[in-house]
């Protein structure tokens, strides 16, 4: 799958996340922004922007965990994402079916996270497994 399409793939995915949580994502269909989704929450004036990553791998690493790049861009031209660009990773794992929600201060110096695909996994990222209730505290 082009990378394009894969990235759009993991937008709608995590819209219907949205949606199914009563939130209202707004989908950005351009890359003039540094974010894909700005989230808002049913009667709030609160918003969130986050930045969705799916894996591009069919499966684990040798490591056993699926490696997601934090940058921006393709090849030679990754860029990294600047401080403010956003406020939460949302990262989703296709072959798992496992999101993991990163708080963007979590990040600030990481241009690649490992993530495992069970919850009872030993990484640092595992407390960001399935996080929802941070976007729902942070629209609170």
């Amino acid at each position: 799958m082009h990378p394009k399409a894969h990235g759009k793939s993991a937008e709608w995915l995590f819209a219907y996340e949205a949606v199914e949580r009563n939130w209202v994502p707004l989908v950005e269909p351009t890359d003039a922004l540094p974010y894909d989704v700005v989230l808002v929450k049913h009667c709030s004036s609160t918003f969130i922007k986050c930045q969705i990553k799916m894996t591009a791998s069919e499966r684990k690493n040798r490591d056993g965990f699926y490696h997601v790049n934090l940058s921006k861009g393709t090849g030679p031209n990754k860029k990294a994402y600047l401080h403010d660009d956003f406020d939460f990773w949302c990262l989703y794992i296709s072959n798992a079916k496992v999101w993991y929600v990163i708080p963007r201060g979590e990040t600030y110096e990481t241009r690649k996270v490992s993530l495992p695909e069970s919850k009872y996994a030993n990484s640092k990222w595992i407390k960001y497994h399935s996080a929802w209730h941070l976007l729902e505290e942070a629209l609170s």
